[in-house]
């Protein structure tokens, strides 16, 4: 469960790392930009809007229920790609964390 508490943590963390860099949206999308089928909605969403309405919601659910996490999460290259060249650097880091713990509780 210490892995558990660690992914929550992070999560936290990244919630607020997205609203102190001005990329937490105020409106929910459209429903079906959310229905995509595209690895992180690319298709439709922004990735960081990925991360608030798809990833957070999704791993808290898991979180809640105590269930078992994916065996593995590979959401910073995504980041990596999305903020290349950006002062975003910190929330590369933090996603690789979050890679890191998630993959490590399974």
């Amino acid at each position: 469960m210490q892995a558990h508490a660690r992914v929550a943590a992070l999560l936290l963390e990244l919630e607020a790392m997205l609203h102190d860099l001005g990329l937490w949206a105020e409106d929910m999308p459209h429903p079906q930009a959310l229905a995509s089928v595209q690895p992180f909605c690319i298709d439709t969403l922004p990735f960081e809007h990925w991360l608030q309405f798809v990833f957070l919601p999704r791993m808290r659910t898991l979180l809640d229920a105590g269930a078992v996490l994916p065996p593995s999460c590979a959401i910073a290259e995504m980041g990596e790609i999305r903020f290349a060249g950006d002062a975003h650097a910190g929330l590369v880091v933090l996603l690789r964390a979050i890679d890191v713990a998630v993959t490590a509780s399974g």
